[in-house]
């Protein structure tokens, strides 16, 4: 049986959200929110919360963790005050995207390239590089 939590730290670029789902006390999917207090959002929406890395460990896939996710995230966005919350989906993504409209997002402006850092299971630093679409949502 899987369980949720909203957990929220602290980061070098400020306050962040991570609602995480775990199994057997390993976490089997994480989405990552940035503080709309301390972060600007992106420029082509600056005003409105963005979500960013929902990831699900393969073997989990299917079982709405993804959604879950997502519904914790939400309303500790709605909780602030928001009443709109975004994402970015690849455009080679399309059970993501499927997701997400069947959750309510619908697309926003032009698919464009994004770029983003992380820290690998090895700890060593990546980039990646895909073309994405922005979503929103009314809360």
């Amino acid at each position: 049986m899987a369980a949720s939590t909203c957990a929220r730290g602290t980061s070098s670029n400020g306050t962040h959200i991570r609602p995480t789902i775990f199994a057997s006390w390993s976490p089997i999917g994480t989405i990552f929110q940035l503080d709309k207090s301390r972060f600007t959002g992106k420029p082509t929406h600056p005003h409105i919360p963005d979500l960013q890395s929902l990831r699900v460990l393969g073997a989990f896939g299917g079982i709405s963790i993804g959604s879950r996710l997502l519904e914790c995230a939400e309303r500790v966005v709605a909780e602030r005050g928001f009443h709109q919350i975004t994402l970015a989906v690849g455009t080679q993504n399309p059970r993501a995207r499927a997701l997400y409209e069947r959750l309510g997002y619908h697309a926003i402006g032009e698919p464009y390239d994004d770029e983003w850092h992380y820290t690998d299971a090895r700890g060593e630093d990546c980039a990646a590089c895909e073309v994405v679409i922005d979503m929103v949502k009314s809360l």
